[in-house]
């Protein structure tokens, strides 16, 4: 099924229909179907959150990410459970991966946005003043990591880092989901 509600600042659903409580509020959720033959093609659910949601995130980012470790694209032309999650099977899905991890922790966007381009969490967290260059920053486990090269861009996810190095998981990664490894003055 596919799990839409109406305020994502309200409520998150994973792809298996997890629903996480965001913040109080009332939303609406439309289920769809996937499979066209089902008799079942919508639902709408009215559902209100209610409570305080007090959470550290990063273990299960971390634990997520990693558990798609070796994911392929379906064909090799950028096709993924992550671009059909968020209806873009025919872009780049580095940037996709990052937002799938972070929806299905159950990351609110007001910490962690949502996009299919790398330059729009750049711009992002540069006007947030959360955006620091190599040098300037020690990488830490839960932090995403941008490449740029040549206008080109890449993101991932920071698994660990030392005092030369920096450990990713990364999605679109010779067209899989791998963990990476950079020395910190990487030149990208």
């Amino acid at each position: 099924y596919k799990y839409c509600p109406s305020d994502e600042d309200i409520l998150l659903i994973s792809d298996t229909g997890l629903l996480m409580g965001v913040k109080e509020g009332e939303v609406k959720v439309t289920i769809y179907s996937k499979d066209a033959s089902s008799n079942l093609t919508k639902v709408i659910l009215n559902i209100k959150v209610t409570g305080e949601r007090k959470r550290d995130y990063l273990p299960l980012v971390l634990q997520i990410a990693l558990a798609e470790e070796g994911y392929r694209e379906w064909t090799g032309n950028n096709d993924t459970k992550y671009g059909e999650w968020n209806n873009c099977n025919y872009e780049a899905w580095c940037a996709t991966f990052v937002s799938w991890v972070m929806n299905n922790a159950g990351v609110p966007k007001s910490i962690c946005i949502r996009s299919i381009a790398v330059r729009i969490f750049e711009g992002t967290y540069r006007d947030r003043d959360q955006f620091k260059l190599k040098g300037e920053y020690q990488p830490q486990p839960g932090d995403l990591i941008i490449f740029s090269s040549a206008g080109a861009g890449h993101i991932g996810i920071v698994v660990s880092s030392d005092e030369t190095t920096v450990y990713t998981i990364e999605g679109n990664t010779s067209n899989m989901v791998a963990q990476r490894s950079y020395p910190l003055d990487h030149e990208t």
